[in-house]
């Protein structure tokens, strides 16, 4: 049952994929070396236990954030999730830190967030910076004058800021973009503010913060369309 789980993750994965060139999670291996593309495109994509787990953090959230289950999230709610729709074999103490995780993650969020407008969660997006590329926000959170991108990381290994990111940068701007096609007026958000919220990651801080004016997010977003159409052009 957990294989047939695996497969059914996967395949969803690649559909959602689809023949993507330049996704975000790749912007900075591509914007480092253009001709990676190129390289990666004849390179299966390989699952492992790790990327498991995260997949499974995420699905877990976005099952919480868009049922606002609130005070609903309980260890045992939480626990029959994980056992429903886990695709690999987790230990109990992986299975009790993933219950830590959700729970600080939605205290934080529902900490925070209380008060806005709207929330997206896994919001598929068109990436701004091509018609061929789109890419899933983790959660996307309207206030009435600042936008807000929250990238959920359950990895441990390594230590990501949110700082002139381009995978939540080209969210960002995806974002104002798709809200516009929405008759959202966008020019009333004053600030956009990018996080990743990263609970496993003992060395540094569990929720980093990086704050951009429009203009500041606008400059970033042409560096990274610059880099794509370099892509493309070797592709």
């Amino acid at each position: 049952n957990k294989e047939r789980l695996s497969k059914q993750r996967r395949l969803k994965r690649l559909k959602d994929k689809g023949h993507t060139v330049a996704s975000p999670s790749a912007l900075h291996r591509l914007m480092r070396c253009p001709s990676s593309a190129v390289l990666s495109k004849y390179v299966p994509e390989k699952s492992s236990s790790y990327a498991e787990e995260g997949t499974l953090f995420h699905a877990i959230m976005e099952h919480i954030l868009k049922a606002k289950l609130g005070e609903q999230v309980t260890t045992k709610f939480i626990k029959g999730y994980i056992n429903q729709n886990s695709t690999i074999s987790l230990s109990d103490d992986a299975i009790n830190e993933m219950i830590d995780c959700v729970q600080d993650a939605i205290e934080w969020f529902n900490l925070n967030f209380a008060n806005a407008e709207q929330v997206y969660a896994e919001n598929k997006l068109p990436m701004y910076y091509s018609d061929k590329d789109f890419g899933t926000a983790d959660v996307i959170v309207l206030f009435d004058d600042r936008l807000v991108i929250v990238d959920w990381k359950y990895g441990k290994g390594v230590d990501v800021s949110p700082n002139n990111n381009p995978q939540l940068i080209s969210y960002a701007v995806s974002a104002l973009k798709y809200l516009s096609s929405q008759h959202i007026d966008i020019r009333k958000f004053k600030e956009i503010e990018t996080i990743i919220y990263q609970p496993r990651i003992y060395t540094g801080e569990t929720v980093k913060s990086y704050k951009y004016a429009m203009q500041e997010l606008v400059q970033q977003s042409k560096i990274i369309k610059e880099a794509v159409d370099k892509v493309y052009a070797l592709y």
